[in-house]
């Protein structure tokens, strides 16, 4: 049996060491066992101490960061204490619960504006607004903004002439508490001559719009248009005034004058890089914006593992405050990659490797247990039909597999391909841009081609690693890849979680892998993502 030993290290930087050959009994643990998790990493971890249920040791103040360390000095599981639950019966026994260092992204919440393009995000003036425009004799009821989720209009009353008092009309933008605006975009159109109006950008510190200053003149060409805050702000807005004494020379508005917001875009504070490729609106890669929460809110952990995505995330916002954690969550729904925190707090965040294994299970080999899920057709399919509210223009959409070769599985080993038949599926989203839309359907039909197969499997003692020696079986983990070397089927199976427990009294140590496996229909996926995009207004 592997020896592994505890250390912790205290929050007042002391260090402290748990194990079997301990001087004193009291720092000997019993019952070690730990567990990792896809999406997570080190996750659950748990040992006793006997000692007095009135001791009160700083080894175990929550909050010290605590290891399993194995006799070559490599480290089996890391986390940090939570608990210490006590208990006295015919003994006394400290209890220590600890979590992985992903805990971490759930301590504080946060929200941000990563590139927001609902147009129903904007909104009316506010009232403190109004009573400021009053206030200055401005007229507030002849001008309205409708709006969609793709944009807003504003149209000039047929047949007006207003002139005294001075009319205006706008249309706010508010960020979140605790994020300021930095950029936005957007595009418009002008349908007359305004003679004596004007349309202008502004931005204020506050929803009064006290100390207001004009960014720029609006700009109808149907270009693009990016424009910089300069020094971040709380709100920005679309103004339109008028500012002469008469409209179109005092002849009145002809019917249909109008100004229109096509598309817009607003960015928070987050200097994330931003592209605008050919003239388009920008959006953020995953890995930048996961990069970026660590670095901002999560000080126990750091993102050296963090993959580089080429995909661009068109609308990502967070305007009600969410844990780092679920944000983290959120994004890897474009991609489905793993996302799992290590040692030194580092969090590893790439695609799964399916062409190589790290784990070979036989089931021959003694301590070997394997439940098989079978086989199964139920969910298979080589096509997804995505129904979703496109960002561009606020209609309902449905993308169908035909007409969008993303959207099927042409592989031949697909097993509806190989009978001659299609078989598709379905997912609705909320509000997306189209090319979103596609990349969550291709993800979401992935993810339903997952093989059934085994679906847990327990090893005691020892697991044979690539290169045939066997390793303690501590060192499996989630996200690594086992093969089931004598069953016919070659696949490459990923490790969804595992749960160890450490060999007491002569009993070998065991672990029980639990494999990712399919879900039986689209629907706990769909779940999954349409909570998350939820949760995130999305």
């Amino acid at each position: 049996m592997s020896s592994l030993h505890v250390e912790i290290e205290s929050t007042d930087g002391r260090r402290y060491r748990w194990a079997s050959d301990s001087r004193e009994a009291r720092n000997r643990p019993q019952g070690i066992s730990f567990g990792t998790q896809r999406f997570d990493g080190f996750k659950a971890f748990s040992c006793a101490l006997p000692r007095h249920i009135t001791d009160q040791d700083a080894d175990t103040l929550p909050y010290g960061i605590l290891r399993v360390v194995a006799d070559d000095g490599s480290i089996a599981w890391e986390g940090r204490v939570e608990a210490n639950p006590r208990s006295v019966a015919q003994t006394h026994t400290q209890t220590v619960n600890a979590a992985g260092l992903m805990a971490n992204a759930r301590d504080q919440k946060f929200s941000q504006i990563f590139v927001d393009r609902d147009a129903n995000h904007w909104q009316d003036m506010t009232l403190d607004r109004k009573a400021v425009l009053a206030n200055a004799g401005r007229s507030l009821g002849d001008l309205q903004f409708s709006r969609d989720r793709a944009g807003a209009i504003v149209n000039i009353p047929a047949g007006s002439t207003i002139g005294n008092p001075r009319t205006v009309g706008e249309l706010w933008y508010l960020a979140p508490t605790g994020c300021k605006i930095h950029k936005f975009a957007y595009s418009a159109a002008a349908q007359g001559t305004f003679t004596g109006w004007t349309a202008t950008w502004r931005k204020a510190e506050n929803a009064s719009g006290t100390g207001d200053t004009i960014l720029v003149s609006d700009v109808t060409n149907g270009d693009l248009q990016v424009v910089d805050v300069g020094a971040y702000t709380n709100a920005i807005w679309y103004q339109v005034d008028s500012v002469g004494n008469t409209l179109n020379g005092g002849t009145g508005a002809a019917a249909g004058q109008h100004r229109r917001l096509n598309s817009v875009a607003v960015y928070g504070d987050h200097n994330l890089p931003l592209s605008f490729p050919g003239g388009a609106i920008s959006g953020v890669y995953a890995s930048d914006v996961i990069r970026w929460i660590i670095n901002t809110y999560c000080p126990m952990l750091n993102p050296g593992g963090v993959r580089q995505t080429t995909y661009p995330i068109g609308h990502l916002v967070f305007l009600e405050r969410t844990h780092p954690y679920d944000a983290m969550l959120t994004v890897n729904k474009f991609h489905e990659w793993g996302l799992e925190c290590w040692e030194g707090g580092t969090v590893h965040f790439g695609p799964p490797d399916y062409t190589d294994w790290d784990w070979e299970l036989r089931t021959t080999d003694f301590g070997t247990e394997l439940d098989e899920q079978g086989l199964s057709a139920e969910g298979v399919a080589n096509g997804i039909e995505v129904t979703f509210t496109d960002a561009a223009d606020g209609v309902t959409k449905t993308l169908l597999p035909q007409d969008h070769v993303e959207l099927r599985d042409l592989s031949a080993s697909n097993p509806a391909n190989r009978a001659g038949i299609v078989k598709t599926i379905e997912l609705s989203l909320p509000l997306q841009t189209q090319a979103d839309a596609i990349q969550l359907g291709r993800v979401a039909l992935a993810e339903a081609q997952r093989p059934n197969g085994p679906g847990r499997a327990v090893k005691r003692g020892t697991i044979r690693d690539r290169r045939g020696i066997q390793q303690p079986v501590y060192k499996v983990r989630a996200g690594d890849r086992c093969i089931i070397s004598d069953l016919p089927s070659e696949q490459v199976w990923l490790v969804e979680s595992t749960e160890y427990t450490h060999g007491d009294g002569g009993s070998p140590s065991s672990v029980t892998i639990n494999f990712q496996g399919p879900p039986s229909t689209l629907g706990p996926w769909v779940e999954r993502i349409i909570g998350a995009l939820a949760a995130a207004n999305l």
